[in-house]
């Protein structure tokens, strides 16, 4: 499944009796939601190769205008009409074979690219030429931003200050493209938000997520997708 349609998550504000957004207002007494400061995106590259390891085995994959052209997409992608106009921040995962894509998606939304954070895994993975060991997000502004500040732990671009294992499921297999959950904790302890993630795989307490995957408590804006293992999400 394409990205045409998406799914966005809301949880029940405990004791309020009301459904409330991630990391919003509460709808239920009228009020709008904040807009987003930060976002995180992983969106499905076209990378194609790697045998059954290959990324097209696992979800349909997407060329890079096609991927500018849902992000601009007001009505498919309508979380990125909330984001706030005059600041935000914006993390965005890339293959290394798609760095310079990554780049021409952060033009397209107006962001400035400023630095990028690492992802050293703790074991290889696939390459032609090497064997690839780590993963890039890339990390991007609009407006004008003051220092952040400092977290113990957190005083390098290298996610975890060290090695971090892939994601695994319950039975203990790798899970493909899953993200390590140590970008979201580094952003909640450096920003503010609200948070949004984009082609999200599933929720994430205190964000509100968008894609096909993520399944919530409940689904506003649209029908519910029904999941797949080829769903299109990363």
């Amino acid at each position: 499944m394409q990205h045409s349609e998406c799914r966005r998550d809301y949880i029940q504000a405990e004791g309020s009796g009301c459904d409330c957004l991630i990391g919003g207002a509460c709808e239920g007494r009228g009020e709008a939601p904040a807009p987003f400061s930060v976002i995180t995106a992983d969106p499905n590259w076209f990378e194609t190769g790697g045998g059954k390891r290959g990324a097209q085995e696992h979800y349909p994959i997407m060329k890079t205008p096609d991927i500018i052209e849902l992000l601009l997409d007001p009505v498919r992608c309508e979380p990125l009409t909330r984001v706030d106009p005059v600041r935000s921040a914006l993390f965005l995962w890339v293959t290394n074979n798609f760095l310079r894509d990554g780049l021409e998606v952060l033009d397209a939304l107006g962001y400035r690219y400023v630095t990028n954070l690492v992802w050293a895994k703790d074991r290889p993975g696939l390459g032609y030429y090497f064997s690839g060991q780590h993963e890039l997000c890339l990390f991007a502004v609009k407006g004008k931003w003051a220092r952040l500040p400092k977290v113990p732990g957190i005083n390098s671009t290298l996610l975890g200050n060290g090695t971090i294992p892939h994601p695994k499921d319950e039975h203990g297999k790798r899970i493909h493209s899953r993200k390590p959950e140590e970008l979201a904790s580094m952003i909640e302890q450096r920003f503010d938000g609200p948070f949004l993630e984009l082609f999200a795989r599933q929720p994430r307490p205190g964000w509100e997520v968008w894609g096909n995957e993520s399944d919530g408590s409940r689904v506003l804006g649209g029908e519910a997708l029904q999941s797949s293992e080829n769903n299109g999400e990363r």
